[in-house]
This record gives structure tokens, C-alpha cells and sequence, in this order.
């Protein structure tokens, strides 16, 4: 996360976890789908808190305080889940760490995201694309009906009721482990246009702001 040749870099992302963070730069290198023009960002970019949620939460600020030389601009994106303040909407808990960065000298360049309840819930679509890969080709059933089928996605809901319990099952079904490569190529061929969850909405506008498109 050097500075390279004097200049700042466009954007640090201090994420929960592993899996996170792969969605996280898997999604910025598709700029055209988010509505942003290519920004400059690699793994390097993208460091996980040592304390995870909780350590985002309530700590974020320290360890980026340190960046804000060589950053244009600040984010922090943790799962509600397991932060331990769930009793909290997540929409106190972005602005509570907003206040902390900005009075830690990210002031008009910081935001943050709280997804709601986890990560898992940006992945689910009906695009074949999530079939192929977590495994699902050449089933007999379509994996949402397989999943209807085990009470895990609700009829006509958009996502399943529990995102991270039905990858879970769905991932021991096909015989396959669960890490932060499966998050990647998830997030590198699921659609970005149409996921209405909350959080990420936030992402996309966010990030749009910071880096609208370049004009033709």
C-alpha cells in the first residue's frame, strides 16, 4: 500500500474478512458494470482488520488514520452479523464509523458499509452464472428449486431467507469448501444491475460518486 511515484492512490477498502475482501476487488474490476469509470486498486488496496467486524466497527479509524496521505478516499464495508452490535441498525453503525473516520482526517472522503445481514446476501440471483459456479451444472433440478425444496429460498423472495445457510448447503451438496476464491468468482460473473439489497446499493452509489463514469 506504498504511495507510487508521489502520487495518491484512489481508494483503500478496510474490510472484515477474506471473503469480503475478494468480493471487494473481484467487483472493482468490473468498473463498467458498477458505473464507475477503472480505478487503480489491487489486493494491496484492500487489507482485512485483524479484529474483523467487531475490529471495523470500532476501530477502523486507527488503522486508517495512518493512510490518509496516500488515499484519496476510505472505505469500510463489515457484515452485521457477528460485529456485535446487532441489536443496532446497520445505517447508525455506517454513520457512527463515518464519524470517527472523518474526525480522524478522512473528512469528505470516507464511507462505510454495513451489509446486512452478511456478505452472502450480494451473491444470490438467478443468473445461471451462480449455478455454474458453485458447482450446479447438469442437475436435474435448478438449484432455487432445489433450495424451495429445503425451505431454504422462499417463493417468489428475491434472495434466500438465510443467504449464508443456503450457500453453505449448497456447497456441501456439490462437494465443495467454501472460501474466499468461491466469493470471487462469484462476484466476477453474477449481475451487478439488478441486486436490489440494501448494502450494496450503498456500494455502487457510493463508489459512483467518488468515481462517476468518464464521458464519451
Amino acid at each position: 500500500m506504498k504511495q507510487q511515484g508521489g502520487q495518491q492512490r484512489e481508494l483503500i477498502a478496510l474490510v472484515a474478512d477474506d471473503d469480503i475482501r475478494a468480493t471487494i476487488v473481484s467487483i472493482l474490476r468490473r468498473p463498467e458494470s458498477l458505473g464507475i469509470r477503472p480505478i487503480d486498486v489491487d489486493w494491496s488496496d484492500v487489507p482485512v482488520h485483524p479484529g474483523h467486524d467487531p475490529g471495523c466497527l470500532l476501530r477502523s479509524h486507527e488503522i486508517l488514520r495512518a493512510f490518509q496521505h496516500e488515499y484519496a478516499h476510505a472505505l469500510v464495508v463489515l457484515d452485521h452479523h457477528g460485529c456485535g452490535q446487532e441489536t443496532e441498525p446497520p445505517l447508525i453503525l455506517e454513520k457512527r464509523i463515518e464519524d470517527h473516520l472523518q474526525l480522524s482526517g478522512w473528512e469528505g472522503r470516507c464511507a462505510a458499509v454495513v451489509i446486512e445481514p452478511e456478505l452472502e446476501a450480494w451473491i444470490w440471483s438467478d443468473s445461471p452464472h451462480v449455478e455454474r459456479c458453485l458447482g450446479w451444472v447438469g442437475r436435474q433440478a435448478s438449484l432455487r428449486k432445489w433450495l424451495e425444496e429445503k425451505n431454504l429460498w422462499p417463493r417468489r423472495a428475491p434472495k434466500p431467507s438465510d443467504p449464508e445457510t443456503a450457500l453453505r448447503a449448497t456447497l456441501f451438496e456439490v462437494r465443495k469448501t467454501a472460501s474466499a476464491k468461491t466469493y470471487q468468482d462469484l462476484s466476477a460473473c453474477v449481475s451487478l444491475v439488478h441486486c436490489s439489497d440494501r448494502a450494496f446499493i450503498r456500494f455502487k452509489t457510493i463508489l459512483q460518486n467518488w468515481f462517476p463514469p468518464n464521458k464519451k
